[in-house]
């Protein structure tokens, strides 16, 4: 590798953050959720159910997400299912967030989600929040918030294939 080209290495790496997407581009991250937790508000009565307290679970649950940019300044993350989410990036950290509005005849049901996350390098680590909220008659639940705790990794030299 001549001067030339090892000074364009290190400018593409040093321009794309170690390893954020331009425009055209896309990464591949791994993820394994680490810790999930609910709010005290998706039981009934805002109380958790005796039987749940000591609940433990070591198992992860892994996923898939293509980060892609649309722009110099937003970007979307691609889930497994090939729903996406449209966010932003600040250096390391990226945020993205969506809506869900379901609006039937006698209740509104909606969904919000946050994910923030920072990607150094290869490694990931971030959480997800969501919210779940119902109005209206016959609400099981009025609100729930769950927060997923989060590791990955970035794949190279992957290609995504999704049927069109």
């Amino acid at each position: 590798m001549n001067l030339r080209s090892s000074l364009l290495a290190i400018s593409t790496l040093l321009g794309l953050g170690g390893c954020a997407p331009q425009p055209g581009e896309y990464v591949v991250i791994r993820l394994a959720n680490a810790e999930v937790t609910e709010s005290s508000s998706c039981y009934p009565d805002n109380i958790f159910p005796e039987y749940t307290q000591e609940d433990r679970n070591t198992f992860t649950a892994g996923a898939t997400v293509a980060i892609f940019a649309v722009d110099a300044e937003t970007y979307i993350a691609e889930l497994d299912d090939g729903n996406g989410i449209e966010g932003t990036r600040d250096g390391k950290d990226y945020t993205f967030t969506g809506e869900f509005v379901d609006v039937e005849e006698t209740q509104t049901n909606s969904q919000e989600l946050l994910v923030e996350f920072t990607m150094d390098n290869k490694y990931v680590t971030g959480r997800s929040i969501s919210t779940a909220t119902c109005t209206g008659e016959n609400c099981a639940i009025a609100s729930c918030k769950t927060t997923t705790e989060f590791v990955g990794s970035v794949i190279k030299g992957v290609d995504i294939e999704r049927a069109i």
